[in-house]
């Protein structure tokens, strides 16, 4: 990475290198931390409760997946966003949980660009491909995400030549809210093979308050376009949004709420799912 901030510049697309990755800042993983995020996010047993958790497939409390994500957010935004032109991301291709993360944990975040380009459209925009693992202690890869980094360059190239036919339009994107045949039914109290593939199921409805996303955004992605409405409206967003991690750990909680609690289903006192139960267990085998 060329750095340019030992005279208080900052870093643009251009001194991104592809393939060189960076270590990013560290933390240590609290039970409160871990609790508290699961309250307000994703209150599944695993985070809640030691002794349920104890009696799961993951053997003890351990963080959602959406809060190590978030975590791993804070350390890429402290280490690296907060220090280049960012401009956001178009969003997460893919996400894994390799290995529980546990209270006590001390963690970082290692941070690797594959590949990088500009825009044909923006001349003045960057895209990069990223590769952001949470790694342990004992060097680990306890979860990682492939995800679409957005920044401004120093030198734009030319603005491009306006093609001769117009782009075809896009198709626009499906709304299950608006599609007449599409009946959305609150979640039913169904084992897993009585679950259907393509069902639709209304899990509820969540409407954003500016102090929630700047609250979140405070804690775990402080970017100004989740914290300041005036650099918001700066942006390529256009006004104050929610941190990706912030609307992807809602959906989960409203999830999460809307499911039968009877679907915890243990088998010799061990907690297979929080929340699907099988009645023949074969078919939770991997």
């Amino acid at each position: 990475m060329h750095d340019d901030r030992a005279g208080g510049g900052i870093l643009h697309h251009e001194d991104i290198e592809v393939g060189t990755p960076l270590m990013l800042g560290g933390t240590t993983v609290t039970k409160e931390a871990i609790v508290a995020f699961a309250q307000a996010y994703d209150p599944q047993p695993i985070h809640l409760d030691e002794e349920a958790a104890k009696r799961s497939i993951v053997g003890g409390l351990c963080a959602s997946g959406y809060h190590t994500c978030a975590m791993m957010m804070r350390m890429v935004v402290d280490g690296f966003l907060g220090h280049i032109a960012s401009l956001g991301s178009p969003g997460v291709d893919e996400v894994r949980w390799l290995k529980p993360v546990r209270p006590g944990e001390a963690v970082r975040t290692r941070f690797t660009p594959l590949e990088k380009r500009v825009l044909g459209s923006r001349p003045d925009v960057g895209i990069t491909k990223v590769l952001v693992e949470l790694i342990d202690s004992r060097d680990a890869v306890l979860a990682n995400w492939l995800t679409n980094q957005l920044t401004r360059l120093r030198t734009p190239g030319p603005a491009p030549v306006q093609a001769a036919a117009a782009k075809a339009a896009r198709n626009p994107m499906p709304s299950l809210w608006d599609d007449a045949t599409v009946t959305a039914q609150p979640y039913p109290d169904l084992a897993f093979e009585d679950r259907q593939i393509g069902e639709t199921t209304d899990v509820g409805r969540h409407t954003f308050s500016r102090d929630e996303i700047i609250g979140f955004a405070s804690q775990f992605d402080p970017q100004p376009f989740h914290l300041d409405e005036e650099a918001a409206k700066a942006s390529l967003f256009g006004r104050l949004c929610a941190s990706g991690w912030q609307t992807a750990a809602m959906a989960s909680g409203h999830v999460q709420q809307s499911m039968p609690v009877r679907h915890c289903a243990f088998t010799s006192g061990q907690l297979i799912s929080p929340k699907t139960q099988c009645r023949n267990l074969k078919h939770c085998a991997a």
